[in-house]
């Protein structure tokens, strides 16, 4: 890509004014403070692949374990005159690109689990663009919140209840409902259709 070098260099030389390293984003101390909603970032390693087949490089640093700083490598109007602005944001935690998904679990979800286990309620979204690495991540997620949920199972008494959903645009879908047919298509997933309660509290 056009100026590759050149702003591959500029981010480089911006870490190591900083004293970023790789090992900055490692240690976090945990905040066990009670809280409605807490953003994490997961930054996903460039493949091979992209770097030698498209010429993408790295615009994302990890500041911190709650901070990532974004590269924004441009040109002026005359398209000759080379900027960077680098756009600075925090998070609850941050984990680089070296982050093993046992460690995004335990912070991330692993006290959501706990809740579910004590009769409360918990939701994660995901955010990305496609490629992100979601599916990955939720993927593992997925696997080590099963096997925590399941761990104190006694396989006497059913005790857990599941919701699967799927939300397409503005609409919601129950992925676990059978399947109705609308007279033309079969095997239709119900579309659940969300209603205010008196307490402004909303149930499908």
């Amino acid at each position: 890509t056009n100026g590759r070098e050149m702003f591959m260099n500029a981010v480089q030389i911006y870490r190591r004014e900083r004293g970023i390293g790789p090992d900055v984003a490692e240690e976090a101390d945990e905040d066990d403070k009670p809280r409605m909603l807490r953003v994490y970032l997961r930054k996903r390693p460039i493949f091979p692949k992209e770097e030698q087949q498209r010429g993408d490089y790295d615009i994302a640093t990890i500041a911190s374990s709650r901070q990532a700083v974004i590269h924004n490598c441009l040109f002026q109007a005359d398209l000759k005159t080379p900027y960077v602005s680098h756009l600075t944001f925090d998070y609850d935690r941050v984990f680089d690109e070296r982050a093993e998904s046992s460690e995004v679990y335990k912070a991330a979800a692993a006290r959501l689990v706990e809740g579910a286990l004590d009769g409360r309620v918990g939701t994660m979204f995901m955010f990305g663009q496609t490629g992100s690495g979601k599916t990955h991540t939720m993927s593992a997620i997925q696997e080590a919140a099963a096997r925590d949920l399941f761990a104190p199972a006694d396989d006497i008494v059913p005790w857990l209840s599941v919701q699967v959903v799927e939300l397409r645009g503005n609409r919601c879908f129950d992925l676990l409902a059978p399947g109705i047919s609308d007279g033309r298509r079969h095997n239709l997933r119900p579309e659940l259709q969300l209603r205010q309660q008196g307490d402004g509290s909303y149930a499908a």
